[in-house]
């Protein structure tokens, strides 16, 4: 059910916080930890880069430099992601072996990856790197965005990257999300996750795209309700209890602003 301005206690609550857009990654995160999402987006406290951030990071920049040009060598792919960790993780407070733990990945992740994408041909790469999109959600008064990894207009599909540390057989809910924006931004494309691991990539086709998207309009239309409730973050604050188990937590600076925000 859309929101209509009779919902609203105040006319676009998004910006009153300082948000000019939602986006899956945003929206997943209110669906896993409302609170967590409070600290981010209200506070706007970041939760700082940890090894398996900069693993990620680092193996999708090697990746798309082996699939936007051929004829690179593998090795000089995945020598760039390695670099491009140890940058990252120069100045990180993570212990020795987590972080050996991560690069470790980063050769075997970078190397499957290639080697399947490449099947697919070159995609499409604007100036600044990614195919930016927007769409409008059905009673939400700001765009969803989103950055496409591998555009192949010629083709019809889009493919998204995901470095993973085992294979997977299905696509997630919080991926399958950000696959409908995808989907809605460029109608009449196939929308793929490749899935990469140290050992395998795996190439997932989504079929849920309009039950999806449905799931991302009620996610941001109920977001956007709550924060139409108050234009004070603390009093918004002051509804939430957090959970400190989930993984959103796990950095003890997003567990200190925690209990700083929520008094407990």
């Amino acid at each position: 059910m859309a929101v209509t301005s009779s919902d609203s206690a105040i006319e676009c609550p998004w910006k009153i916080h300082g948000i000019s857009h939602v986006s899956a990654s945003s929206l997943n995160k209110a669906v896993a930890t409302l609170p967590a999402w409070a600290l981010s987006y209200l506070y706007k406290i970041k939760e700082p880069m940890n090894p398996a951030m900069a693993r990620g990071i680092a193996s999708e920049d090697g990746v798309a430099e082996g699939v936007r040009d051929h004829r690179r060598q593998i090795e000089d792919c995945v020598k760039l992601a390695l670099a491009k960790f140890d940058r990252m993780m120069a100045m990180s407070p993570n212990s020795d072996d987590k972080k050996q733990t991560e690069r470790r990945r980063i050769e075997g992740t970078v190397t499957a990856a290639i080697i399947e994408l490449r099947k697919y041909g070159t995609p499409t790469f604007p100036d600044g790197g990614q195919h930016k999109i927007s769409i409008d959600l059905d009673g939400v008064s700001v765009p969803a965005i989103g950055y496409l990894d591998f555009y192949y207009p010629n083709h019809g599909l889009i493919i998204d990257l995901k470095t993973v540390g085992r294979a997977t057989s299905a696509i997630s809910a919080a991926h399958a999300r950000q696959g409908a924006i995808y989907a809605a931004a460029h109608a009449n494309h196939e929308i793929r996750f490749a899935y990469a691991s140290p050992k395998a990539t795996v190439v997932l086709r989504q079929e849920d795209v309009p039950e999806r998207l449905n799931e991302v309009t009620i996610i941001a239309q109920r977001l956007q309700r709550w924060l139409s409730q108050s234009p004070d973050r603390d009093v918004l604050a002051s509804t939430l209890i957090p959970d400190y188990s989930s993984f959103y937590w796990s950095s003890p600076i997003m567990r200190a602003a925690g209990k700083d925000v929520f008094g407990i």
